[in-house]
């Protein structure tokens, strides 16, 4: 009997330890685990309170994410809290042109004509327009591989690749522009598949990077803002917002963007120390609160062995 009142007391107290652990962890994530566990931090210029606004991403948050753009977050800062503001993105048909620079290899052996470019900067493109320069009719075979590394730049690609367009036309009927689903690119190798024929002369590479806006509701305007990315392994966040999209005004103030700030990683952002005296005083209390409920369950489980 008193084994058994053992184990009973015994599973009481680890089952109320978990739950107040679970409790514990989820109080300090949500208190230290946000605007810091982001590498890369913007403020926020020209919020107005109770006021939406729109926001265009910047093309080098792009190639600075590193969960595939779920790490992206917008953070109010004041002396005393964070908290979270909701965004969802409204617009995604802002495109802008780019014309890149691009090396052509023509492979006897393959039968093809490799072009390398680059970009500047990683950007997300949804389609891309290759140009010969010839006078005469032609029909051809394109392929396109992409990376955000260097991995495919002045390499043959020949069976290796993933390929972002696989045998699309390339006619002297038409513009040849070719679209996708919006990938980040860095690097990109378009392969021409020649044949029998002389290679194209190619005299223009043009790449069209999508441009996203989004906006997000502010309420205080006592707070700084911040644009926060860059943070591995992390969840698509899920707005109340996204359900009332309709109900977003059509017309929104822009909002302009600091400089980019590289934020010192932590060992754990959970258990991080508090960086402000009022963060501190909070992380104090939680482990006293922590302090209380052990004491409690040991009295508690004292009792109960005791019967």
């Amino acid at each position: 009997m008193v084994k058994t009142g053992y184990l009973c007391t015994d599973i009481l107290i680890s089952n109320d330890m978990k739950r107040f652990l679970l409790l514990f962890t989820l109080l300090t994530t949500t208190t230290y685990a946000q605007l810091s566990s982001y590498t890369y931090k913007q403020e926020l210029k020209g919020v107005k309170g109770n006021a939406w606004h729109k926001l265009i991403l910047p093309d080098h948050t792009f190639a600075r994410f590193q969960s595939y753009g779920a790490d992206l977050r917008i953070y109010g800062v004041s002396a005393t809290d964070t908290i979270e503001v909701p965004y969802t993105v409204i617009d995604t048909n802002n495109i802008v042109k780019h014309k890149v620079n691009f090396s052509v290899i023509n492979s006897k052996e393959t039968k093809c004509s490799y072009i390398n470019f680059s970009l500047p900067q990683a950007l997300r493109i949804c389609k891309i327009r290759v140009v010969p320069q010839a006078s005469y009719d032609y029909y051809r075979k394109l392929n396109l591989a992409t990376s955000v590394t260097e991995s495919y730049a002045q390499k043959r690609c020949d069976g290796y690749c993933s390929y972002d367009l696989r045998e699309a036309p390339l006619s002297s009927k038409t513009n040849n522009t070719f679209s996708f689903d919006d990938i980040l690119v860095k690097y990109g190798q378009i392969i021409i598949e020649n044949g029998d024929n002389e290679p194209l002369p190619i005299s223009e590479v043009v790449v069209y990077a999508i441009r996203y806006t989004l906006a997000a509701r502010f309420l205080d305007p006592n707070r700084t803002y911040y644009l926060a990315y860059g943070k591995e392994d992390d969840y698509t966040p899920e707005y109340d917002i996204e359900h009332f999209i309709t109900d977003i005004p059509k017309q929104l103030t822009e909002l302009q963007y600091g400089e980019v700030l590289k934020q010192p990683k932590t060992e754990s952002s959970s258990v991080k120390a508090s960086s402000s005296p009022a963060e501190k005083s909070h992380q104090q209390l939680l482990w006293w609160v922590m302090g209380v409920i052990v004491l409690l369950i040991f009295i508690f489980s004292a009792k109960m062995m005791k019967k």
